[in-house]
């Protein structure tokens, strides 16, 4: 069986992420973008403004995806993508919060950053004790849309508990309606 080679063909994203212990800086971006012409992006969760600065001046080339940690601080000061995390649980928010960033609405986006801030941190003060991986939180947001989806993993991975979600639910409802779905 023949397999096609798409190593020149394919595009790749490369997600930064601080929990594998080494974070690839702003500057290594630049060379690797340069040497691998596939290297079109990149995840960041960084609230880091000096990080995120970085890599929009030194590997511009890229697009640099953040979550709403970055989001806010890297629209204003270059060409950025939103990658939508907590931010789904309402996806009407969810657009408003990134066009404000491409609007470079500084005021709008520091009041809505600060409030997706206090509900990430409210939710995670509610799982940290059951659910230890990020897909956890993306099950709870799903169920949100959807009352049917599972709040399950096979071990020895652990989610959410049924009555936490109806705490996350309670939060939303009662703390932060607009991001209610």
């Amino acid at each position: 069986m023949m397999f096609a080679d798409h190593s020149r063909t394919a595009k790749f994203l490369h997600y930064n992420l601080l929990r594998t212990k080494r974070l690839v800086t702003p500057e290594e971006y630049a060379v690797l973008a340069d040497e691998n012409p596939n290297l079109v992006a990149t995840k960041n969760s960084t609230a880091d403004m000096g990080r995120i600065a970085g890599l929009l001046h030194h590997a511009p080339q890229l697009t640099h995806f953040f979550t709403e940690a970055g989001y806010a601080y890297g629209s204003l000061v270059g060409q950025c993508r939103f990658l939508v995390s907590v931010a789904s649980c309402n996806f009407r928010s969810a657009r408003a919060y990134y066009e404000t960033g491409q609007r470079r609405d500084a005021d709008g986006l520091w009041e809505q950053q600060r409030e997706l801030m206090r509900m990430i941190d409210d939710l995670v003060a509610f799982g940290s004790s059951e659910a230890h991986m990020d897909g956890a939180y993306d099950q709870a947001f799903c169920r949100l849309h959807d009352p049917e989806f599972p709040l399950r993993f096979l071990p020895p991975y652990a989610s959410l508990s049924q009555e936490t979600f109806g705490k996350f639910r309670k939060l939303l409802q009662e703390k932060y309606p607009a991001w209610q779905p």
